[in-house]
């Protein structure tokens, strides 16, 4: 680190787990803080944080990318696409700044041992639940990564027994150049395809998971991925697949290597995706040695994650649940098919990323779904093109209405809805077209659900 200047770009999670961790290893002179955010110092954390770093080190605002004449290594958030910067991008080619990150700084400083877990959907439930399984096995465990927290956060008080359990999103794979130890691919379609830019760059983001798992190590797998990565069989670790003809769900059952594991109605979780996720756990937790009977308890005791199939109680007979973290048309037509009582009504739509939604809009009819609110600006097409396949099947149209935002929504959803069906939050699409994030979203829909129930 002698005579190097790192350059904290884009103060978020990780841009200030990465400037902690730096100004315990550096001097306040050696780091420079970039943000497009003129306002990004502002709070009192940070204003405390930045307290030794120099003025001339700050670059906020329109000129943040300045800070790369002064520099030699971008620590990068992960939010941040070098696809879309131009100077950054030209900067790194021409070597005049070396690319690191939260996840290059935690690589090059842990002891322990790393479990990453990476797919397009599944991988926040898998990585948590493969947490807890490790947890309550005895080991020490760690939970990091794009979970919530960021990697360098727990090398203080890392040990060569350590094993880390790391929910790895494509942006933080895109240029890992380190070894894991052993991962979990869950899943695999189109996604994020604003940042990479190309579906080719998203799947190489994805597949830099089972690329860098090291000689000897272990990867528990969704099947699709020996379709989708051409070097499939030239990987050196050890691969085992999440489901097969051994390992598979059946009947209200989960089968680990041909035999009986448990009841899933003895777990909260719902979905044959979900028992999938918990068959990579699984087999990942046997991998390690875990007994049975661990894996077992953990399987029965797990809650679902918030805004993923979460059930937020039945009123008026109507049960509402929040699946805004489905934010894909696959994720989408997954959840309809994990719920035991037929979807009545359901929020579709957010920012059109161009998907084919042609395979939703067959779910939507085989269900027989009654009434959908549809939201900008994905809503708007998706709402043309089923008006389109209803004519064509000479077949009246759900009732339907586009908002702006969720406020009135549940109201319009859920007035006269026969008892005993779902009002179904899962949107097909993503949230920024008006939300912050899904987490938002889901959250305003509770609120909306709330005043429904007050009338």
């Amino acid at each position: 680190m002698m005579n190097d200047k790192y350059i904290v770009m884009g103060l978020g999670v990780e841009g200030e787990a990465s400037l902690r961790f730096l100004l315990k290893n550096v001097l306040p002179s050696d780091i420079l803080v970039s943000d497009q955010n003129e306002k990004a110092l502002d709070s009192d954390k940070f204003k405390e944080l930045t307290k030794d770093i120099p003025s001339e080190n700050i670059f906020l605002g329109e000129n943040y990318l300045d800070a790369l004449n002064f520099g030699n290594i971008v620590v990068k958030s992960a939010g941040i696409s070098i696809n879309k910067l131009e100077k950054l991008k030209d900067y790194v080619e021409n070597q005049n700044v070396e690319l690191s990150s939260n996840t290059d700084l935690f690589f090059e400083n842990k002891k322990g041992k790393v479990i990453a877990i990476s797919g397009s959907k599944g991988k926040s439930t898998t990585t948590t639940l493969t947490y807890e399984i490790f947890k309550n096995a005895g080991f020490d465990a760690r939970l990091i990564g794009n979970i919530g927290n960021a990697a360098t956060n727990e090398l203080e008080t890392d040990t060569k027994d350590t094993i880390y359990i790391f929910e790895m999103s494509s942006y933080q794979l895109e240029n890992l150049s380190h070894e894991i130890d052993a991962g979990i691919f869950t899943s695999f379609f189109p996604e994020h395809l604003d940042y990479h830019l190309t579906l080719e760059n998203y799947l190489n983001a994805k597949l830099n998971l089972p690329r860098h798992i090291k000689k000897g190590g272990f990867l528990v797998y969704n099947p699709c991925l020996e379709d989708i990565c051409k070097d499939f069989k030239k990987l050196k670790c050890k691969k085992i697949k999440s489901f097969d003809r051994e390992n598979y769900v059946k009947k209200g059952k989960i089968f680990v290597d041909g035999e009986e594991f448990i009841d899933t109605s003895l777990l909260k979780l719902i979905g044959e995706h979900n028992f999938k996720n918990a068959l990579a756990a699984i087999k990942m937790a046997k991998l390690f040695n875990i007994k049975d009977e661990v894996i077992k308890e953990t399987l029965k005791n797990f809650e679902p994650l918030p805004h993923r199939l979460q059930n937020l109680g039945t009123i008026k007979g109507i049960t509402f649940i929040d699946d805004a973290i489905s934010t894909t048309p696959e994720s989408t037509i997954a959840g309809i098919d994990s719920l035991s009582l037929p979807v009545y009504s359901i929020v579709l739509g957010g920012l059109d990323r161009g998907y084919d939604f042609s395979e939703l809009l067959e779910k939507v009819y085989e269900k027989d779904i009654k009434r959908i609110a549809f939201l900008k600006d994905s809503g708007i097409r998706i709402r043309e093109e089923l008006i389109k396949f209803y004519e064509k099947k000479d077949k009246e149209v759900p009732e339907n209405q586009i908002f702006d935002s969720l406020n009135g929504v549940v109201e319009f959803l859920a007035k006269d809805a026969p008892k005993d069906t779902v009002c179904l939050l899962s949107c097909a699409s993503p949230s920024y077209s008006i939300f912050k994030n899904y987490i938002e979203k889901g959250n305003l829909f509770k609120e909306e659900i709330k005043k429904w129930e007050n009338m």
